[in-house]
């Protein structure tokens, strides 16, 4: 029979699999949120630029800008490191 300290060290891979899948999966959300918020974010502003400025360019600048912008913080907070 095991005594209560092996009961401990089985289950500690265990426990750090599950830690490890939900810190991947929490990264997989955090990675989504900042690539949409940015395409929204500056998309939009480029749309409502384009509206008020009588163009029709501005919406793909902002999407670019929006797009670099989520990629530089992906690369900030999760490659970098």
């Amino acid at each position: 029979m095991a005594s209560d300290g092996d009961k401990g060290k089985s289950s500690l891979p265990n426990n750090n699999a599950k830690a490890s899948a939900i810190r991947e999966d929490g990264a997989f959300w955090s990675i989504f949120a900042y690539l949409i918020s940015g395409l929204l974010f500056w998309g939009g502003m480029g749309a409502l630029a384009d509206h008020f400025l009588n163009t029709s360019f501005l919406i793909l600048i902002g999407l670019l800008i929006g797009l670099s912008a989520g990629l530089g913080l992906i690369w900030m907070r999760f490659i970098r490191q």
